[in-house]
């Protein structure tokens, strides 16, 4: 394609390849104006369905004029070719600046630029599109934290002819997918808006809403429907409560208890300023705040409830009860550290009677073992428990054993147990791998009522080193 001619563009480099089609960069040989030029796969060009999805993206776009959302200039076909030409954005992909930087975002930055990404889908839902497919790889931010939204091949225009999906159909990323998006169910905007949630908790955290220990698309699936959104301040312990409260209102299971508009997300985060980089809440807009939202958001999924914070603000304490709360509190941390007394001393009580246990069962071992072997960050002590790594089914693991281990290693490690239980692995990768082990017998979509306890509590150190 470099050097080709397309509508009086010349393409120069190639920018991106996705699923649908390959992104080139390219100027107009007469305005000398940089474009993207986005082709659709030759392989794709004959099917009917995906040729319409991909015109259906050119005129969606073709109805959006704003300046957080890539325009369009023109859709073309030439040789049984499809391209559509539009704006070309200098800059990197969320995914790949959060994957770059070693540590998080601040927290006033972030909001900045997700208010500017809620602006343009409050803008595109007021024009009755919804784009659901939204992740960090289909949002570029410029040098001047401005953001572009991309990708709006399987966005859908509500009650228009032009909606290629029915429901039944899942589409888009599966980690961001809403709940009912997952269930096939219809969508509206309130399915972008917890997939915003989802986004604005990754580009706070750099990490997704849900502990999944494993690649399994059902496993993800369940956890969208099922599972409650950890809290943010969790992973990240000054973030503010109440930005927490919004991701959490943000991502409800039940469509009711979100947000019902990207400017009702918007103005939950407009009620934020920032002096020296650390944000509290005015009086009078925490007491608006508190109006506008419920006291408690339930969520009902499956046979079980789940509940999110019960209060945005709680109101001023009054002076006269001022020294009673006082007292209360001090109750309260003296009860709490009387009971911490007393479950330290149980553990530690427990866990010298198991240390004694271990150091019998292992004198008659120690022998055996030079202290040069000590320094190995595993030694293998188990080989009737297949694979390369027994020791991860068969006691608990140490940090010192992991630090030296490459991601590799340490995925293959963590991946032996689901294994060792018959798990059928979804990535080529891992099915390749393990279909190699001739001890390897694939059984089971879903392992994890099989795992003991120690294994998931490898599996949760085996993760942390992986990050």
């Amino acid at each position: 394609m470099l050097n080709q001619i397309i509508s009086n563009y010349k393409i120069v480099g190639r920018i991106a390849e996705g699923g649908m089609g390959t992104v080139y960069e390219a100027y107009h040989m007469r305005l000398d104006r940089r474009v993207a030029i986005k082709q659709l796969h030759a392989g794709l060009t004959a099917n009917e369905r995906f040729r319409e999805r991909f015109i259906n993206e050119a005129r969606i776009l073709a109805q959006l004029n704003h300046q957080n959302i890539v325009s369009i200039y023109d859709l073309t076909e030439e040789s049984g070719q499809y391209y559509i030409i539009m704006e070309f954005v200098e800059g990197e992909t969320i995914d790949i600046i959060l994957d770059r930087e070693s540590g998080y975002i601040h927290q006033s930055r972030v909001l900045n630029i997700f208010k500017q990404i809620l602006s343009a889908f409050e803008y595109a839902h007021n024009k009755g599109i919804i784009h659901r497919d939204i992740k960090p790889s289909n949002i570029i931010l410029r040098s001047d934290d401005t953001p572009k939204i991309l990708d709006f091949g399987i966005a859908k225009i509500i009650e228009s002819n032009l909606s290629l999906t029915k429901t039944g159909t899942r589409m888009g990323s599966v980690y961001y997918m809403s709940p009912e998006q997952v269930l096939g169910y219809n969508v509206d905007k309130r399915s972008d808006i917890y997939s915003l949630g989802v986004l604005l908790y990754e580009m706070l955290s750099k990490k997704l809403p849900y502990d999944i220990p494993t690649d399994s698309e059902y496993e993800i699936m369940n956890a969208v429907v099922k599972q409650n959104v950890f809290d943010v301040r969790n992973i990240r312990r000054d973030i503010d409560n109440n930005i927490s409260y919004v991701i959490m209102k943000a991502c409800a299971k039940d469509v009711n208890e979100r947000f019902q508009s990207c400017s009702d997300f918007l103005s939950a985060l407009g009620n934020y300023n920032y002096v020296y980089n650390r944000p509290y809440v005015t009086q009078s807009s925490a007491q608006s705040t508190v109006s506008s939202y419920e006291q408690r958001a339930t969520q009902i999924i499956g046979d079980g409830a789940y509940t999110v914070p019960t209060a945005l603000h709680k109101e001023p304490v009054k002076p006269r009860r001022y020294i009673s709360m006082i007292m209360v509190r001090v109750a309260v941390v003296f009860v709490i550290f009387i009971l911490l007394v007393i479950l330290i001393r149980q553990i530690n009580k427990e866990s010298d009677s198991e240390t004694t246990s271990y150091k019998e069962k292992t004198t008659e071992k120690k022998s055996s073992y030079s202290d040069e072997k000590k320094t190995e960050p595993l030694v293998k002590k188990n080989t009737e428990v297949p694979g390369e790594y027994p020791e991860a089914s068969t006691r608990y693991l140490t940090a010192s054993e992991l630090r030296s281990m490459s991601k590799y290693e340490l995925r293959i490690m963590r991946n032996e147990i689901f294994a060792r239980h018959g798990y059928i692995f979804k990535t080529a990768e891992m099915r390749s791998y393990f279909n190699s082990q001739s001890w390897y017998t694939p059984l089971y979509d879903d392992v994890s009522s099989k795992l003991s306890h120690i294994e998931k509590e490898n599996i949760n150190l085996i993760k942390s080193f992986e990050r």
